[in-house]
């Protein structure tokens, strides 16, 4: 079973060939926000009244695909949102995406295929397992039902919805369905935990504007 609302986005952005793009960005900014999500949800980072980003005393060692965010909290220069998102974009993201995918592959969550080209160029194709693409898609589809729905839960529809990546992952009934449960979202304290992290995909949409607009007129 998928613990990760990391690796669930990544299924889904695969199985929507979303995580091959020119440049990726909401591919990219969905890692980036899911994974700072994650490790506090694994209480492995926690943030103080300043909204400064510290590591937990005695928590457990994460998992190889969120190295690469704790080192880029590491060298980010103000350890704030912003710092941490600007190094992630511009200096750690090739080394996690390699991570998350080398993490679906060795779990069997997708397959790999290598073509060449005429001129002997290769590239590679990844395939999500359908199995596995129903199981992350279930995780969402559960806000249109009468279960109980964890805070991840939310934090990946809202997610996956503010990248786009909801209407490529669902069906137009499957997805308006689930827009019409974010509306009617409960205000209750579990949920409000939710709210940086959404405000979180805004701000590195910004930047990751920036960054590209940065890229391609340097």
């Amino acid at each position: 079973m998928i613990r990760s609302n990391v690796i669930r986005y990544a299924v889904l952005a695969v199985s929507a060939n979303k995580n091959s793009t020119m440049f990726q960005q909401d591919y990219q900014v969905g890692l980036a926000v899911l994974g700072l999500y994650e490790l506090e949800e694994r209480k492995l980072i926690f943030w103080d009244e300043a909204s400064t980003c510290h590591f937990s005393s005695g928590a457990q060692e994460e998992l190889p695909y969120l190295r690469p965010l704790c080192e880029a909290i590491k060298q980010s220069s103000g350890k704030t949102l912003d710092s941490i998102l600007f190094t992630v974009l511009t200096r750690y993201m090739k080394d996690y995406t390699d991570q998350v995918e080398g993490y679906l592959k060795d779990n069997r969550l997708v397959s790999e295929k290598v073509n060449k080209s005429l001129f002997g160029l290769e590239s590679k194709d990844l395939k999500a397992e359908q199995k596995s693409v129903e199981e992350c898609k279930a995780q969402v589809l559960a806000l249109c039902s009468d279960h109980a729905v964890t805070p991840a839960q939310w934090v990946l529809a809202e997610v996956l919805l503010k990248t786009g990546l909801l209407d490529d992952s669902y069906n137009r009934q499957e997805a308006k369905s689930i827009k019409e449960k974010l509306q009617e979202r409960p205000d209750i304290p579990e949920l409000r935990a939710c709210e940086k992290t959404l405000g979180a995909v805004d701000r590195a949409c910004s930047i990751g504007m920036a960054v590209l607009a940065t890229t391609m007129f340097s």
